[in-house]
Protein backbone atom coordinates (compact mmCIF):
# COMPACT_ATOMS: atom_id res chain seq x y z
CA UNK A 1 0.00 0.00 0.00
CA UNK A 2 1.20 3.48 -0.45
CA UNK A 3 1.98 5.23 2.45
CA UNK A 4 0.68 8.88 2.03
CA UNK A 5 3.28 12.02 2.16
CA UNK A 6 1.59 13.42 5.11
CA UNK A 7 1.81 10.16 6.95
CA UNK A 8 5.43 9.46 5.82
CA UNK A 9 6.81 12.71 6.88
CA UNK A 10 3.88 13.41 9.90
CA UNK A 11 2.82 16.75 7.79
CA UNK A 12 -0.35 17.88 9.83
CA UNK A 13 -2.57 20.76 10.10
CA UNK A 14 -4.71 22.65 12.86
CA UNK A 15 -6.71 25.80 12.73
CA UNK A 16 -6.28 28.18 15.86
CA UNK A 17 -9.32 29.87 16.93
CA UNK A 18 -10.24 32.53 20.00
CA UNK A 19 -12.46 35.72 20.41
CA UNK A 20 -10.16 37.17 23.05
CA UNK A 21 -7.27 39.59 21.85
CA UNK A 22 -3.53 38.49 22.19
CA UNK A 23 -1.99 40.08 24.61
CA UNK A 24 1.08 41.49 22.19
CA UNK A 25 3.81 41.49 24.44
CA UNK A 26 2.81 37.54 25.54
CA UNK A 27 2.61 36.64 21.91
CA UNK A 28 5.81 38.78 20.45
CA UNK A 29 7.65 36.42 23.31
CA UNK A 30 6.04 32.82 22.79
CA UNK A 31 6.34 33.33 18.97
CA UNK A 32 10.67 34.44 19.41
CA UNK A 33 10.87 30.80 20.25
CA UNK A 34 10.17 29.22 17.20
CA UNK A 35 10.61 32.56 14.57
CA UNK A 36 12.50 35.80 13.56
CA UNK A 37 10.38 38.23 12.81
CA UNK A 38 10.74 39.92 9.41
CA UNK A 39 11.48 42.99 11.02
CA UNK A 40 14.60 42.24 13.08
CA UNK A 41 15.89 39.58 9.83
CA UNK A 42 15.68 42.90 7.43
CA UNK A 43 16.95 45.56 9.96
CA UNK A 44 19.29 42.57 11.48
CA UNK A 45 19.52 43.23 15.19
CA UNK A 46 16.87 45.97 16.13
CA UNK A 47 19.42 47.82 18.95
CA UNK A 48 19.02 51.68 18.30
CA UNK A 49 16.39 51.78 20.85
CA UNK A 50 18.44 50.64 23.55
CA UNK A 51 22.11 52.04 24.23
CA UNK A 52 24.31 50.92 27.61
CA UNK A 53 26.83 51.38 29.65
CA UNK A 54 27.94 47.58 30.08
CA UNK A 55 27.76 45.34 27.21
CA UNK A 56 28.58 41.16 27.38
CA UNK A 57 31.09 39.08 25.91
CA UNK A 58 30.55 35.48 25.02
CA UNK A 59 33.38 33.06 25.15
CA UNK A 60 34.88 34.35 22.13
CA UNK A 61 35.46 37.29 23.19
CA UNK A 62 33.03 38.79 20.87
CA UNK A 63 30.27 41.49 22.29
CA UNK A 64 26.51 40.43 22.05
CA UNK A 65 23.75 42.40 22.07
CA UNK A 66 20.84 41.84 24.27
CA UNK A 67 18.86 41.10 21.60
CA UNK A 68 20.99 38.20 20.27
CA UNK A 69 19.32 34.72 21.28
CA UNK A 70 19.69 31.26 20.58
CA UNK A 71 16.74 29.37 21.54
CA UNK A 72 16.43 25.58 22.33
CA UNK A 73 15.23 24.77 19.37
CA UNK A 74 15.21 20.70 19.88
CA UNK A 75 13.51 20.91 22.93
CA UNK A 76 10.79 23.30 21.88
CA UNK A 77 10.28 21.20 18.69
CA UNK A 78 9.86 17.97 20.90
CA UNK A 79 7.39 19.67 22.74
CA UNK A 80 5.27 21.50 20.17
CA UNK A 81 6.20 20.36 16.75
CA UNK A 82 7.84 22.06 13.87
CA UNK A 83 5.91 24.81 12.58
CA UNK A 84 6.52 25.01 8.87
CA UNK A 85 3.89 27.20 7.56
CA UNK A 86 1.18 29.80 9.17
CA UNK A 87 -1.59 32.18 7.67
CA UNK A 88 -4.56 33.79 8.92
CA UNK A 89 -6.08 36.81 11.14
CA UNK A 90 -5.29 37.68 13.92
CA UNK A 91 -6.50 40.00 16.39
CA UNK A 92 -4.00 41.95 18.82
CA UNK A 93 -5.09 44.04 21.95
CA UNK A 94 -4.72 47.77 21.48
CA UNK A 95 -5.38 46.86 17.50
CA UNK A 96 -9.15 46.95 17.37
CA UNK A 97 -9.66 48.95 14.54
CA UNK A 98 -8.06 46.55 11.74
CA UNK A 99 -7.39 42.58 11.17
CA UNK A 100 -4.14 41.99 11.70
CA UNK A 101 -2.47 39.62 8.91
CA UNK A 102 -0.25 36.91 10.34
CA UNK A 103 2.18 35.01 7.42
CA UNK A 104 5.24 33.17 7.97
CA UNK A 105 7.49 30.56 5.99
CA UNK A 106 9.93 28.48 7.67
CA UNK A 107 11.56 30.63 10.12
CA UNK A 108 10.32 34.19 9.17
CA UNK A 109 7.32 35.38 10.56
CA UNK A 110 5.62 38.85 9.93
CA UNK A 111 2.08 39.97 11.90
CA UNK A 112 1.09 43.52 10.28
CA UNK A 113 -1.86 45.24 10.30
CA UNK A 114 -3.82 44.98 7.85
CA UNK A 115 -5.50 48.59 6.70
CA UNK A 116 -7.15 47.44 3.84
CA UNK A 117 -9.62 45.36 6.24
CA UNK A 118 -11.21 47.00 8.91
CA UNK A 119 -13.22 44.67 11.23
CA UNK A 120 -16.74 44.59 9.95
CA UNK A 121 -17.92 45.79 13.47
CA UNK A 122 -16.29 48.79 12.04
CA UNK A 123 -18.26 49.29 8.83
CA UNK A 124 -21.54 49.96 8.71
CA UNK A 125 -23.76 47.42 7.40
CA UNK A 126 -25.01 49.40 3.76
CA UNK A 127 -21.20 48.94 3.30
CA UNK A 128 -20.88 45.34 3.39
CA UNK A 129 -19.98 42.96 0.39
CA UNK A 130 -23.80 42.49 -1.70
CA UNK A 131 -23.68 38.98 -2.21
CA UNK A 132 -26.20 37.14 -0.04
CA UNK A 133 -23.60 34.46 1.09
CA UNK A 134 -21.01 36.31 1.76
CA UNK A 135 -22.94 38.88 3.71
CA UNK A 136 -24.30 35.75 5.93
CA UNK A 137 -21.07 34.55 6.74
CA UNK A 138 -19.62 37.79 8.06
CA UNK A 139 -22.95 38.01 10.26
CA UNK A 140 -22.01 34.88 11.46
CA UNK A 141 -18.89 36.03 13.31
CA UNK A 142 -20.74 38.40 14.98
CA UNK A 143 -21.90 35.67 17.47
CA UNK A 144 -19.68 34.02 20.10
CA UNK A 145 -19.80 30.28 17.84
CA UNK A 146 -19.12 30.56 14.59
CA UNK A 147 -20.58 28.00 11.94
CA UNK A 148 -17.35 26.23 11.82
CA UNK A 149 -17.20 26.11 15.47
CA UNK A 150 -20.81 24.82 15.77
CA UNK A 151 -23.57 22.84 13.98
CA UNK A 152 -26.49 24.62 14.94
CA UNK A 153 -27.59 27.08 12.36
CA UNK A 154 -30.18 28.95 14.39
CA UNK A 155 -28.87 32.47 15.16
CA UNK A 156 -31.53 32.93 18.01
CA UNK A 157 -29.41 30.40 20.55
CA UNK A 158 -26.19 31.95 19.67
CA UNK A 159 -24.90 34.52 21.90
CA UNK A 160 -23.78 37.79 20.21
CA UNK A 161 -20.21 38.13 20.88
CA UNK A 162 -19.83 41.63 22.75
CA UNK A 163 -16.67 43.01 20.41
CA UNK A 164 -18.03 41.72 17.08
CA UNK A 165 -16.75 40.43 14.51
CA UNK A 166 -12.99 40.35 15.85
CA UNK A 167 -11.58 37.09 16.42
CA UNK A 168 -8.34 34.53 15.98
CA UNK A 169 -7.95 32.06 12.81
CA UNK A 170 -4.64 30.91 11.84
CA UNK A 171 -3.87 27.60 10.18
CA UNK A 172 -1.24 26.19 10.92
CA UNK A 173 0.90 23.59 8.85
CA UNK A 174 3.90 21.43 9.82
CA UNK A 175 5.77 18.05 11.02
CA UNK A 176 4.82 16.51 14.38
CA UNK A 177 2.73 18.40 15.38
CA UNK A 178 1.45 18.94 18.83
CA UNK A 179 -1.79 20.45 18.60
CA UNK A 180 -2.53 20.49 21.94
CA UNK A 181 0.55 22.20 23.30
CA UNK A 182 0.20 24.58 20.55
CA UNK A 183 -2.96 25.62 21.23
CA UNK A 184 -2.49 25.86 24.94
CA UNK A 185 0.96 27.92 23.99
CA UNK A 186 -1.50 30.57 21.89
CA UNK A 187 -4.22 30.49 24.59
CA UNK A 188 -1.63 31.49 27.56
CA UNK A 189 -0.67 34.89 25.31
CA UNK A 190 -4.74 35.77 25.16
CA UNK A 191 -5.64 38.66 27.78
CA UNK A 192 -6.84 36.98 31.08
CA UNK A 193 -10.58 36.99 31.88
CA UNK A 194 -10.15 39.95 34.60
CA UNK A 195 -8.25 41.59 31.70
CA UNK A 196 -11.15 41.46 29.56
CA UNK A 197 -13.90 42.69 31.84
CA UNK A 198 -12.03 46.15 31.82
CA UNK A 199 -11.18 46.27 27.87
CA UNK A 200 -12.76 48.66 25.99
CA UNK A 201 -11.93 48.86 22.16
CA UNK A 202 -12.85 52.45 21.37
CA UNK A 203 -11.41 53.67 24.59
CA UNK A 204 -8.19 52.03 24.32
CA UNK A 205 -5.27 54.89 23.88
CA UNK A 206 -2.93 53.92 20.64
CA UNK A 207 0.38 52.10 22.70
CA UNK A 208 -1.92 51.14 25.55
CA UNK A 209 0.07 47.72 25.58
CA UNK A 210 3.37 47.37 25.16
CA UNK A 211 3.64 46.12 21.74
CA UNK A 212 6.96 45.11 19.81
CA UNK A 213 4.95 44.28 16.60
CA UNK A 214 4.77 46.87 13.61
CA UNK A 215 2.57 49.69 14.63
CA UNK A 216 -0.31 50.81 13.01
CA UNK A 217 0.10 54.69 11.14
CA UNK A 218 -2.00 56.73 13.53
CA UNK A 219 -3.44 59.08 11.04
CA UNK A 220 -4.77 62.52 12.17
CA UNK A 221 -7.47 63.79 9.29
CA UNK A 222 -10.47 64.82 11.86
CA UNK A 223 -10.32 67.06 14.55
CA UNK A 224 -9.83 65.19 18.09
CA UNK A 225 -7.83 65.50 21.42
CA UNK A 226 -5.51 62.38 21.61
CA UNK A 227 -3.32 60.31 24.02
CA UNK A 228 -1.11 58.06 23.17
CA UNK A 229 1.81 56.04 24.68
CA UNK A 230 5.60 55.10 22.80
CA UNK A 231 8.38 52.82 24.21
CA UNK A 232 11.64 51.96 23.57
CA UNK A 233 11.37 49.42 20.70
CA UNK A 234 7.78 50.38 19.89
CA UNK A 235 7.22 53.39 17.57
CA UNK A 236 4.13 55.90 16.92
CA UNK A 237 3.94 56.08 12.93
CA UNK A 238 1.65 59.58 12.44
CA UNK A 239 0.14 60.48 9.25
CA UNK A 240 -1.00 63.75 9.66
CA UNK A 241 -3.45 64.45 6.54
CA UNK A 242 -3.31 67.74 4.23
CA UNK A 243 -5.15 70.45 6.02
CA UNK A 244 -5.05 69.24 9.53
CA UNK A 245 -2.07 70.20 12.02
CA UNK A 246 -1.19 68.10 15.39
CA UNK A 247 0.10 69.72 18.21
CA UNK A 248 2.16 68.01 20.87
CA UNK A 249 1.14 69.58 24.38
CA UNK A 250 2.91 67.05 26.32
CA UNK A 251 5.28 64.75 26.82
CA UNK A 252 5.57 62.58 30.13
CA UNK A 253 7.87 60.00 31.25
CA UNK A 254 6.41 56.69 33.15
CA UNK A 255 8.82 54.38 34.60
CA UNK A 256 6.96 51.29 35.73
CA UNK A 257 9.16 49.53 37.41
CA UNK A 258 12.68 50.49 37.95
CA UNK A 259 15.42 47.56 38.89
CA UNK A 260 18.63 48.00 40.80
CA UNK A 261 20.73 45.78 38.23
CA UNK A 262 19.05 47.88 34.88
CA UNK A 263 18.04 51.35 36.19
CA UNK A 264 16.83 53.68 33.72
CA UNK A 265 19.15 56.42 33.59
CA UNK A 266 17.36 58.58 30.61
CA UNK A 267 15.00 58.29 27.96
CA UNK A 268 15.17 60.55 24.82
CA UNK A 269 12.21 61.47 22.78
CA UNK A 270 12.91 61.22 18.56
CA UNK A 271 10.51 63.02 15.62
CA UNK A 272 12.24 61.22 12.63
CA UNK A 273 10.85 62.69 9.22
CA UNK A 274 10.51 59.35 7.86
CA UNK A 275 9.35 55.75 9.26
CA UNK A 276 12.36 53.79 7.49
CA UNK A 277 13.98 51.35 9.65
CA UNK A 278 17.01 52.99 8.96
CA UNK A 279 16.39 56.56 8.90
CA UNK A 280 17.63 57.79 12.63
CA UNK A 281 18.03 61.95 12.03
CA UNK A 282 15.11 63.23 13.29
CA UNK A 283 14.77 66.26 16.12
CA UNK A 284 14.86 65.84 19.82
CA UNK A 285 11.72 66.48 21.13
CA UNK A 286 12.35 65.84 25.24
CA UNK A 287 14.99 64.31 27.25
CA UNK A 288 13.30 62.70 30.37
CA UNK A 289 15.18 61.88 33.79
CA UNK A 290 13.05 59.88 35.77
CA UNK A 291 14.81 61.34 39.06
CA UNK A 292 15.09 64.68 37.94
CA UNK A 293 11.60 66.22 35.06
CA UNK A 294 9.42 63.39 34.48
CA UNK A 295 7.27 65.53 32.60
CA UNK A 296 7.67 68.52 29.40
CA UNK A 297 5.33 70.89 28.36
CA UNK A 298 5.85 71.71 24.32
CA UNK A 299 3.58 73.22 21.72
CA UNK A 300 5.60 71.65 18.74
CA UNK A 301 3.07 71.71 15.72
CA UNK A 302 3.23 68.77 13.05
CA UNK A 303 2.33 70.41 9.91
CA UNK A 304 1.49 68.16 6.71
CA UNK A 305 3.62 67.51 4.48
CA UNK A 306 3.34 70.21 1.55
CA UNK A 307 4.04 67.37 -1.16
CA UNK A 308 3.34 63.82 -1.68
CA UNK A 309 6.23 61.50 -2.18
CA UNK A 310 6.41 58.98 -5.21
CA UNK A 311 2.82 57.05 -5.76
CA UNK A 312 1.32 59.89 -4.11
CA UNK A 313 1.73 58.45 -0.97
CA UNK A 314 2.29 61.48 1.83
CA UNK A 315 5.79 60.90 4.03
CA UNK A 316 4.84 58.73 7.61
CA UNK A 317 7.00 60.24 10.30
CA UNK A 318 7.73 58.52 13.46
CA UNK A 319 7.74 58.83 17.13
CA UNK A 320 10.97 57.19 19.12
CA UNK A 321 12.05 56.39 22.35
CA UNK A 322 15.73 55.55 23.24
CA UNK A 323 16.19 54.59 26.76
CA UNK A 324 19.89 54.25 28.34
CA UNK A 325 20.13 51.65 30.83
CA UNK A 326 22.99 50.64 33.22
CA UNK A 327 22.87 47.17 32.59
CA UNK A 328 24.86 44.93 34.95
CA UNK A 329 23.19 41.81 32.75
CA UNK A 330 21.80 41.02 29.50
CA UNK A 331 17.87 41.84 28.85
CA UNK A 332 15.74 42.21 25.85
CA UNK A 333 14.25 45.06 24.06
CA UNK A 334 11.02 43.76 25.25
CA UNK A 335 11.74 43.67 28.71
CA UNK A 336 12.73 47.35 28.52
CA UNK A 337 9.45 48.29 26.84
CA UNK A 338 7.42 46.91 29.44
CA UNK A 339 8.96 48.93 31.81
CA UNK A 340 9.34 52.68 30.75
CA UNK A 341 6.72 54.09 28.94
CA UNK A 342 6.34 57.87 26.94
CA UNK A 343 2.70 59.82 27.45
CA UNK A 344 2.04 62.41 24.68
CA UNK A 345 -1.07 64.63 24.75
CA UNK A 346 -1.79 66.35 21.84
CA UNK A 347 -4.72 67.70 19.48
CA UNK A 348 -5.68 67.54 15.77
CA UNK A 349 -7.04 71.02 14.24
CA UNK A 350 -7.72 71.93 10.74
CA UNK A 351 -5.37 74.40 9.38
CA UNK A 352 -6.94 77.86 9.74
CA UNK A 353 -5.86 78.56 5.84
CA UNK A 354 -7.76 75.49 4.57
CA UNK A 355 -11.35 76.37 3.04
CA UNK A 356 -12.32 73.16 3.32
CA UNK A 357 -10.20 70.92 4.95
CA UNK A 358 -8.47 68.97 1.87
CA UNK A 359 -5.16 70.60 1.67
CA UNK A 360 -5.87 73.12 -0.29
CA UNK A 361 -4.94 76.29 1.23
CA UNK A 362 -6.35 79.95 0.63
CA UNK A 363 -3.57 81.68 -1.83
CA UNK A 364 -2.13 84.71 -0.38
CA UNK A 365 -1.88 84.00 3.26
CA UNK A 366 0.94 82.45 4.92
CA UNK A 367 1.40 79.69 7.73
CA UNK A 368 3.14 81.27 10.96
CA UNK A 369 2.82 77.61 12.80
CA UNK A 370 6.62 76.66 13.93
CA UNK A 371 6.97 73.38 12.11
CA UNK A 372 9.11 70.91 14.53
CA UNK A 373 10.41 69.22 11.17
CA UNK A 374 11.97 72.56 10.19
CA UNK A 375 13.30 74.18 12.82
CA UNK A 376 16.25 71.91 13.12
CA UNK A 377 18.64 74.81 14.50
CA UNK A 378 20.07 74.46 18.16
CA UNK A 379 18.22 70.46 18.37
CA UNK A 380 20.57 67.53 18.64
CA UNK A 381 20.50 64.88 15.60
CA UNK A 382 20.09 61.30 16.18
Amino acid sequence: AVVPETEEYGVSSMVYRARRPFHPHRLYTFLQQFFCFAKDWNNERDNRNVTTTNTKSNDNGKETSPYSRNPPTAPIEQHYGSILRSKGTCWIAGRDRYETTWAQTGKIIQLSPNSEQPWYCNIPPEEWPDDDDERSEIQARFYQNQPAESDDDDDDDKDPYPFGDRRQEVVLIGVNLQNDAVQKGLDDCLLTEPELQHYLPSMMPTGAYADPFLPEVMECHDPANLFFKARPGQDQHILVAPGFKLTLHSVALNVVEQEEDNNIRAVKVWLDPSDELSHHHGVLLASLRPDVCEQVATSIALMPPSEPEEGDQYPIRRIRVEAKTTRTRQESCSGVMANVEVHFVGSVEPLPYSSNHNGEPIEDQEDDVPNAMEEESDVEEG
